[in-house]
């Protein structure tokens, strides 16, 4: 099968690449509620709040869980960044899920770890291409999930369906369906509820396995628990759109994902900067008080 524009005859070749996992799997984190790792709240009740669409203030019993979403986002981040390469070289995971995200220990990572993707058997190479002549209007505005610099949009007829039902675009459920990245991608986005919300329970817990399909192609997705950004949310729910041409490509996730993290890190550099500022105006506060007492002594 060719990897280049059509008409070229590069091969695929496979290689068997073995790397140590030392750190279990994201599902085995999740089940244990390892990860993420839960704030605690007076570490930044206004950003916190702001951040999950509340208001500032009110008891600290009221206050929702303060999720640890860089460790969050940079998870994400990973398993995006991995899916690019793998799309740009137009492969097709088709099982993306917490149970096939390996972990590999990472001293300097913030989590302790790193992520690595895997289990690659079912596979396939996107070997067929539709012109942008061939279009039929589904890829309008730009959200065509191919390779950057090529035109058009590469995908590949499964004579099977294939993945884990949980996490299965509504077009991977047939048999003899086209499939392009985009497929990977909806998986992503309930990857991203499984991080930020699942909290170690299977998408779609109130149904049996055999009612899911029905349920997903009818518009059926998690829902987001209330401390999860909104920005976040937004992006999930991108991913896992009906429409294949409206979900973004691992490209525009992995360049959201930045924009996300480096937003929230900003603003914790600000808050942080905020919360020295108080404190140093209120030890000088308190010595001059002391200070006053002291003379009128």
């Amino acid at each position: 099968m060719a990897l280049d524009k059509p008409g070229a005859s590069k091969p695929v070749f496979v290689a068997l690449c073995m790397e140590l996992c030392d750190s279990g799997s994201l599902a085995s984190k999740l089940e244990e509620r390892s990860f993420p790792k839960l704030l605690a709240a007076e570490e930044e009740p206004a950003a916190a709040a702001a951040r999950a669409g509340g208001a500032v203030g009110g008891s600290r019993a009221r206050s929702p869980r303060v999720l640890d979403m860089v460790g969050i986002y940079l998870t994400v981040l990973e398993v995006a960044c991995a899916l690019r390469y793998l799309h740009a070289r137009r492969l097709l995971h088709r099982d993306i899920k917490s149970a096939n995200i390996l972990l590999k220990a990472s001293p300097t990572d913030p989590r302790g770890w790193m992520c690595k993707l895997a289990d690659f058997g079912s596979a396939l190479v996107l070997d067929q291409f539709q012109p942008p002549e061939e279009d039929d209007g589904d890829c309008e505005g730009g959200d065509q999930h191919h390779p950057p610099g090529s035109a058009g949009r590469w995908f590949a007829v499964q004579e099977q369906s294939w993945g884990t039902i949980t996490h299965m675009s509504p077009e991977s459920m047939d048999n003899n369906s086209r499939v392009d990245a985009s497929s990977d991608i909806f998986a992503l986005g309930i990857v991203m509820w499984e991080i930020a919300s699942g909290r170690g329970y299977r998408p779609y817990k109130e149904l049996a396995p055999e009612q899911i399909g029905a349920a997903v192609r009818g518009g059926l997705r998690p829902t987001f628990t209330p401390e999860v950004p909104a920005p976040y949310r937004a992006l999930a729910q991108q991913c896992w759109a009906s429409d294949p041409a409206a979900r973004p490509t691992a490209v525009q996730v992995v360049a959201a994902v930045k924009q996300q993290l480096a937003a929230l890190q900003s603003e914790r550099r600000l808050a942080r900067a905020a919360s020295a500022a108080t404190s140093s105006s209120t030890s000088a506060t308190a010595s001059a008080a002391a200070s006053g007492a002291s003379r009128q002594m």
